[in-house]
């Protein structure tokens, strides 16, 4: 008579189609749906017009099921891009009054290759980043991260956001208030403006006088928070 030989350990319990799905969603909805639409397609030519409207209805409940779980995962986060040509402790005074009032899990400082609306920059690429990452080094919250430079060109802020609304939740921009002349001549403004809430530095008494921002926040700081400005001033006491 043959031995029968007792498998070693619990049998794995298969997992149901639709808790597969939601797996595949909570991972990655894009991968979700390379991996499910093959099925799909086959079942779609197998049954009838009301299945498929019901089968229609499980994939986007389960896609965004797990798309809502893959963001709430996320790490919250604030975006602070300038040119910081140089850094300077307005920049400072902008980012621990942010971490000071905004419920965020990091804070991304990003400096740029070049300002979109200039065509030179005062201070060296690697001057810029190494003097902002010296800046901020205190911070445990924040991450100066060199994208836009490593791009090797003025790359616009949508591009930016759409970069790191990859890896995280942006919640939040952070701008100077002399942004906010030609704010609505940014790289899709529109875009941008429905997609975030607006941070505007501005020193006490400087009056935001930008209507056109869905949603925004002010903090006030007790220093000038523009290079232009502080250059500015270095040249009138050297002279």
């Amino acid at each position: 008579m043959e031995n029968l030989v007792k498998p070693k350990g619990k049998p794995k319990k298969r997992q149901s189609f639709p808790n597969k799905i939601f797996e595949l969603a909570k991972a990655s909805p894009a991968n979700l749906i390379l991996k499910i639409l093959p099925l799909f397609s086959l079942l779609w030519i197998w049954h009838s017009v009301e299945l498929r409207l019901s089968m229609l209805k499980l994939l986007i409940c389960y896609i965004n099921r797990g798309y809502f779980l893959f963001k709430e995962n996320l790490e919250t986060i604030a975006l602070f891009g300038g040119s910081f040509d140089p850094p300077h402790f307005g920049h400072k005074s902008v980012v621990e009054e942010a971490l000071r009032v905004l419920e965020i899990d990091k804070l991304i400082v990003v400096p740029t290759f070049l300002n979109p609306f200039k065509t030179v920059s005062h201070f060296t690429t690697k001057e810029r980043l190494a003097l902002t990452k010296e800046l901020f080094k205190p911070f445990n919250k924040v991450v100066v991260d060199d994208y836009e430079i490593e791009e090797l060109k003025s790359t616009p802020t949508a591009q930016t956001l759409r970069y790191f609304q990859k890896k995280y939740s942006v919640e939040y921009l952070i701008i100077g208030a002399d942004n906010l002349e030609h704010i609505e001549k940014w790289h899709e403004f529109e875009w941008l403006n429905s997609q975030i809430t607006w941070v505007v530095a501005r020193r006490k008494g400087y009056e935001i006088k930008s209507n056109k921002l869905r949603d925004v926040k002010i903090l006030e700081v007790e220093v000038d928070i523009s290079s232009t400005q502080i250059r500015n001033k270095e040249s009138s006491i050297d002279e």
